[in-house]
């Protein structure tokens, strides 16, 4: 009898315990509730020790109202994988900057993929179709949805600019073209055409590489200068942020 009690009293406490976890208030999935977020989320804090002092949240709200706004194309390449990372350094005005890219994931099926461009201080990330020719992608956009993120906060969708009617693709009209193969940058070997032209008097020199990513440039001098070149290329770099596309 006393088993028999004992027995039955244990059952009422896991009926009990099963009925409050099925009724308990699930886990709060917006930032900093402990889930993920997807980035319609908004701008709210994932991480809760994060503050704004360096004003992120002003520069989040500069591209809420407008003043800044995603770009209309990003340029692709032929062949799209996910990881695939390409990094630019540019020296201008004595002052060097870095340009950041990096293919956080392509979806075969739906012929798109996500592409995240690191600006230093925050990161945008950019849903391209990848449908669309890459002669056409400046003039006819190919960004479907933009968004801002940044370490410690829930990326936000942000507004995309319109292309530009004047944009100009990389025809290189009317500049000389030679050939070139055998050029090695950051241990990967190039193949392409160097174009050459002259802009108020200074000549600019592009090498094309047909076997590049994104914009497919991998160096460029003006008057002899180095302006920008390829400083970085890899096939399995991860996105800095994890977008939740």
């Amino acid at each position: 009898m006393k088993l028999k009690f004992a027995l039955t009293c244990a059952a009422f406490a896991l009926l009990a315990a099963a009925c409050a976890t099925e009724g308990a208030k699930p886990a709060d999935k917006t930032a900093g509730g402990g889930g993920s977020c997807a980035p319609k989320c908004g701008a709210a804090v994932a991480d809760p020790t994060v503050t704004d002092d360096d004003g992120y949240l002003a520069l989040v709200e500069e591209y809420k109202e407008g003043k800044r706004q995603g770009e209309a194309y990003v340029p692709m390449h032929d062949i799209v994988a996910g990881w695939q990372y390409w990094e630019l350094t540019r020296t201008q005005g004595g002052k060097t900057s870095v340009e950041k890219w990096t293919v956080a994931n392509v979806r075969p099926r739906s012929f798109t993929a996500f592409v995240e461009r690191d600006m230093g201080f925050y990161l945008l990330g950019y849903e391209v179709d990848l449908k669309v020719p890459r002669a056409d992608q400046p003039v006819k956009g190919n960004v479907v949805r933009a968004f801002i993120g940044r370490k410690g906060w829930a990326p936000r969708e942000i507004t995309v600019g319109k292309p530009k009617a004047d944009a100009k693709p990389a025809s290189y009209a009317g500049a000389k073209a030679d050939a070139f193969e055998g050029v090695t940058r950051q241990k990967k070997e190039f193949y392409g055409t160097c174009y050459t032209w002259t802009e108020n008097g200074v000549e600019i020199k592009e090498w094309f590489a047909d076997n590049g990513w994104f914009n497919k440039v991998i160096k460029r001098t003006e008057a002899g200068q180095t302006a920008f070149e390829l400083s970085g290329i890899a096939s399995e770099r991860r996105a800095a942020l994890d977008w939740k596309w």
